[in-house]
């Protein structure tokens, strides 16, 4: 039978006995190398892309998707027991105000922002 060492738990000698056994460890990973394994690929150093700010155009073409699809989603509107006093006609007239007023507010925003002279 092997006999066991009694180390610390804390301080100078389980350090070193912690990395006496990483070490130990990993020998005896490399002396049981598969040939069967596949090299591991390297992984590719990326970075990420610089934050690139939304212009009007998309952000109106945003809102134009996000009320259609809440247009295409009245149905599911309806089955909601918050709006159970609402009907269609009157959740597809305030998604449509809503739609007008963040078109509005973003035109005005994109009115205060002044072109670039070059």
């Amino acid at each position: 039978m092997a006999q066991t060492k009694v180390v610390p738990e804390h301080g100078p000698d389980a350090i070193r006995a912690k990395r006496e056994h990483i070490e130990a460890k990993l020998e005896a990973d490399l002396d049981h190398d598969d040939a069967d394994k596949k090299p591991r690929k390297q992984r590719k150093v990326t970075q990420r892309a610089p934050p690139k700010g939304w212009s009007a155009e998309e952000m109106k073409a945003l809102l134009d998707i996000e009320l259609q699809c809440a247009l295409d989603n009245i149905p599911r509107f309806l089955e909601a027991s918050e709006l159970a006093d609402r009907n269609a006609s009157k959740i597809n007239n305030k998604l449509r105000q809503r739609h007008a007023a963040a078109v509005k507010a973003l035109q005005a925003a994109s009115a205060d922002v002044k072109p670039k002279a070059e």
